[in-house]
């Protein structure tokens, strides 16, 4: 029986290569990810503010997640309250670094890949989410409540935040795994 035919071996840098319709879109990838996390952060939060009273706790998903309507003029976990406009300023500050970050690594030789794209816009839209909400309202609107741990009330704009964080982490963890033997490294595809 003659062996099973196996498929090219392709470098990493084969594998990396894309076609042209997908260089074209992959830029595309950030603003309206980063666009639709921004929109449904403000929709998300525009419901809670209608539909929730400040204090009440609603269940949601019970023993899991609860809506408990807050807000915070402060940073992460209320750091700075007492600076709304210090802290609103320092937002813009970082949102705007962001930006440039992602900018600048678009414009690289070795572009972002996919799982990078997807977690700078999270981060960026979460960003924006919450930079909104300071220049509209003053304050962050908080309403996600985990009913199984005691940890300060969020938004959809924090979760994106940290998902993108975590995307981000991951991405360099694996990539930094995979600059380390280039010659080595070979997938099937």
């Amino acid at each position: 029986m003659p062996a099973a035919k196996q498929p090219p071996r392709l470098t990493m840098r084969e594998h990396d290569e894309k076609p042209a319709r997908v260089k074209l879109l992959a830029p595309w990838i950030t603003p309206v990810v980063a666009s639709i996390c921004l929109f449904a952060d403000a929709a998300s939060k525009n419901w809670a503010l209608a539909h929730l009273t400040a204090g009440k706790i609603y269940p949601f998903i019970p023993g899991i997640l609860q809506l408990t309507l807050t807000t915070n003029t402060g940073g992460a976990f209320g750091i700075g309250r007492n600076f709304k406009e210090l802290m609103t300023v320092l937002a813009a500050v970082i949102a705007a670094g962001i930006i440039a970050w992602i900018v600048r690594r678009e414009r690289s030789r070795n572009t972002p890949s996919l799982v990078e794209r997807l977690g700078m816009a999270l981060l960026l839209g979460g960003a924006l989410g919450n930079i909104f909400d300071r220049l509209v309202l003053g304050c962050v609107t908080d309403f996600l409540d985990f009913a199984f741990v005691t940890f300060p009330v969020f938004n959809l704009a924090d979760a994106a935040i940290d998902v993108g964080i975590g995307l981000l982490v991951v991405r360099s963890f694996f990539s930094s795994r995979l600059d380390e033997e280039p010659d080595r490294q070979e997938i099937h595809g």
